[in-house]
């Protein structure tokens, strides 16, 4: 009788292993049939969709939903992590900031270039009301504007000193039956007074010149 227990039989060489009993059967790792494993969702894919809903910071919170959606769908193909459709949602919405930032842009540039005449013309007037020349301000004012009130504006205005700044940050435009209406609103600086804040109504002409019909320093 042998001292050694029994062995067991040996697998003829070049033969895959016996699988237990009753074990389904192993399948070595990347062989077809077996899914691959996933690393979870892409963190480049929640960043752009967080950055596409924000799209607060002009452009480069849309940008970055964009750079960071792009990311995301490479590193979402194939399986490899999930957050596809964040990443694709993320890109649309910053393309769509991107659009929308774009269009809002383009019209306050184009707001800004139109008032540069009609800031110029109430810059003319107010300087002209302070020298006390009510002449060359009527000339700049629509017809309807009394002259008596003028003067009576120039005298109150003659102890403000010289106009050292004239800042006007609020402009807006309106066109009513075929004539265009602007609307201004800033701060004028004088070197006798405190500061005042500065409001002009002018009208565009048939000629392209403005005129005002009403101003306000309070």
């Amino acid at each position: 009788m042998s001292q050694y227990p029994p062995q067991p039989p040996q697998q003829p060489y070049g033969q895959p292993p016996q699988q237990p009993y009753g074990q389904p059967p192993m399948q070595p790792y990347g062989m077809p049939g077996q899914p691959m494993p996933r690393a979870g969702t892409s963190g480049a894919a929640v960043a752009s969709l967080i950055c596409g809903i924000l799209g607060c910071i002009p452009f480069i919170t849309s940008l970055l939903a964009v750079i960071l959606g792009i990311v995301g769908i490479k590193s979402t193909s194939g399986g490899r992590a999930g957050g596809r459709g964040l990443a694709i949602a993320g890109l649309i919405l910053g393309l769509l900031g991107i659009g929308g930032w774009s269009l809002f842009g383009g019209g306050m540039y184009a707001l800004y270039i139109g008032a540069k005449p009609v800031k110029a013309v109430a810059e003319a007037f107010t300087n002209d009301m302070l020298k006390g020349d009510v002449a060359s301000a009527a000339a700049k004012c629509d017809p309807s504007m009394a002259q008596a009130d003028l003067q009576a504006a120039a005298d109150q205005m003659k102890s403000w000193g010289t106009l050292t700044s004239l800042t006007l940050f609020g402009a807006k435009a309106e066109n009513v039956n075929g004539i265009t209406q602007w609307e201004l609103g800033g701060s004028a600086q004088f070197s006798g007074t405190s500061p005042k804040a500065a409001t002009f109504s002018l009208r565009k002409e048939s000629d392209n010149t403005y005129k005002i019909v009403k101003f306000d320093f309070k």
